[in-house]
């Protein structure tokens, strides 16, 4: 395939999403959780962005092992084609950890945070471009970059927002809040991420998937749609985005993914 990504927002796109300032609020130690069931758009391999805005809270997390996750692709242990997660472990660690498998193995990128900095909405990006492993807060990178290489590996199974291996009860729950979870099939550099991260964004082509948890837990780019386990509570939060009434696009240069190799655009105002 040869795609050319376009991210020009059509009527779907212009038209403000139904019930903005609302996102997931979720627990750890209670496992409430979005799951999307499996397809192959959600394990672009050789290049990806994911990213949300998040709240954290790390002055409640109780005591023993805790992983709280924002997002796992393959739920199942051992298993993962990649996350992104607080590395709390046992000592309630602010550590944000980044994990992609290739057949080469599976590469960590970290970035440790202060106590309560993820308190009040940050918007975080990870990204692989088949080459290197990169972490942005509020699209900036931070750190350094995190050598590594092949393709995502393609274990099946489900995209989990909210939560990861059920393993032991509750202890990779999120704790804080998540809105606007975004899959781009391509490795996103920090111009792109920053033209985006504070607009409303629904109607993307090209296997781009956007979870506005507006209310609901529907793919406004696609067909990649959520399903709740265990209620997961949508609650209305202070998060708020720009809706887009004039549209114009910007060339980033070439895509990294494998078949999405043409030139792409994003979105700006």
């Amino acid at each position: 395939m040869n795609h050319r990504i376009l991210v020009l927002l059509s009527i779907a796109f212009a038209i403000p999403l139904a019930g903005q300032n609302v996102g997931l609020r979720l627990t750890n130690g209670i496992d409430s959780y979005v799951d999307v069931p499996y397809q192959p758009t959600l394990v672009p391999r050789s290049g990806i962005t994911v990213e949300a805005w998040v709240t954290y809270d790390d002055s409640t997390i109780g005591p023993g092992w805790r992983w709280p996750t924002i997002v796992r692709q393959d739920s199942t242990p051992q298993a993962v084609s990649y996350m992104l997660r607080v590395e709390a472990a046992m000592t309630n660690s602010t550590v944000l950890g980044w994990w992609v498998r290739t057949p080469a193995g599976t590469r960590t990128l970290t970035w440790p945070f202060a106590a309560g900095q993820l308190a009040a909405w940050t918007h975080l990006a990870a990204t692989y471009d088949g080459a290197n492993l990169r972490l942005f807060v509020n699209g900036q990178q931070v750190g350094n970059s995190v050598s590594h290489s092949g393709a995502i590996a393609d274990t099946g199974n489900t995209l989990r927002i909210g939560n990861g291996d059920l393993s032991a009860p509750g202890i990779e729950a999120w704790n804080g809040e998540i809105d606007e979870v975004r899959l781009w099939p391509f490795a996103r550099t920090s111009a792109e991420i920053l033209s985006t991260m504070n607009l409303d964004l629904g109607g993307v082509p090209g296997e781009v998937s956007t979870w506005n948890l507006n209310g609901a837990l529907q793919d406004s780019s696609g067909s990649n749609h959520g399903q709740p386990v265990n209620a997961p509570t949508l609650q209305a939060n202070s998060l708020n985005l720009a809706s887009v009434p004039v549209i114009g696009a910007a060339n980033f240069g070439t895509s990294t993914a494998g078949c999405l190799g043409a030139p792409r655009s994003v979105v700006t105002t």
